[in-house]
């Protein structure tokens, strides 16, 4: 009786393992088992472990993904690691790296637009200066919407994220304008996965504290210098608009000796 009952259980529980995504080979073995869960748990592996290592995996190979890539080929190359968060679960990775792990997928998307904007600049002769004229490549990102996207990154991190820079035009329209945040975004979300990587949790500075990535936009030129600042009005013209205040403010001289103030009424 006791020989015929042990197939017949093994025979009713063998569905409902595999029901469960457990190896078959691996039901059969724990069927003789006192405690089928943990023969299974045993010979399966550790679950917790095997999530837990899956999304480290991914976030490894996440510094690679997006600064090797094209615009056609960044969704598909940083789906593997969207695709391992919605595989774990918090429970399994803990709080700490599932929620880090949100937050540099949420940042993978203004990566994924700033991308886009610099490739529209690149293809414009305007922008890019394959037409001659050079004043474009300075005027064509904006320094608002740059401020835009830096906002987004400090509330995702928590934190002073990267420094924004602007080029103050000096010729037609006299006005700031935004330089270029590709590499910036770039280098923000690889110090995130870092930080991740070795504490599974972000330590940027905060607001009131110097940004962790710093300006890295092209050089200075004469024509164009770059200012680490994106407000306020040109040095040159806040100068000129000083100098004309100091002129009107000078005393007017009044000599009714002269031929010029002698018939004047102030000397009459």
């Amino acid at each position: 009786m006791k020989r015929l009952l042990v197939p017949l259980l093994a025979a009713l529980a063998l569905p409902t393992a595999v029901n469960a995504n457990v190896d078959p080979k691996v039901a059969e073995m724990c069927m003789r088992a006192v405690d089928f869960q943990g023969c299974v748990k045993a010979f399966s592996g550790n679950e917790n472990n095997n999530d837990k290592a899956l999304l480290i995996k991914e976030l490894k190979k996440l510094e690679g993904r997006i600064t090797n890539t094209s615009l056609r080929d960044y969704p598909e190359r940083t789906q593997d690691f969207i695709d391992a968060i919605s595989l774990v679960s918090v429970e399994n990775v803990g709080e700490d790296l599932y929620e880090s792990s949100l937050a540099i997928r949420n940042s993978l998307n203004i990566l994924y637009e700033v991308y886009n904007k610099s490739i529209e600049i690149k293809s414009d002769s305007y922008c890019s200066g394959t037409d001659g004229k050079w004043e474009g490549y300075y005027t064509c990102w904006d320094k608002n919407q740059n401020a835009q996207w830096k906002s987004k990154l400090d509330r995702i991190f928590n934190g002073n994220t990267f420094e924004l820079s602007c080029y103050y035009h000096r010729g037609i329209g006299r006005k700031w304008h935004g330089s270029e945040v590709l590499d910036e975004v770039i280098n923000v979300i690889i110090a995130a996965t870092n930080q991740v990587l070795d504490q599974e949790k972000f330590s940027f500075p905060s607001n009131n504290n110097p940004p962790l990535i710093k300006v890295s936009g092209p050089q200075r030129a004469a024509s164009m210098p770059l200012f680490n600042r994106c407000e306020g009005d040109s040095p040159f013209a806040k100068k000129k608009k000083d100098d004309d205040l100091k002129v009107e403010k000078k005393p007017i001289k009044i000599n009714c000796k002269s031929a010029v103030w002698k018939n004047k009424p102030v000397c009459n």
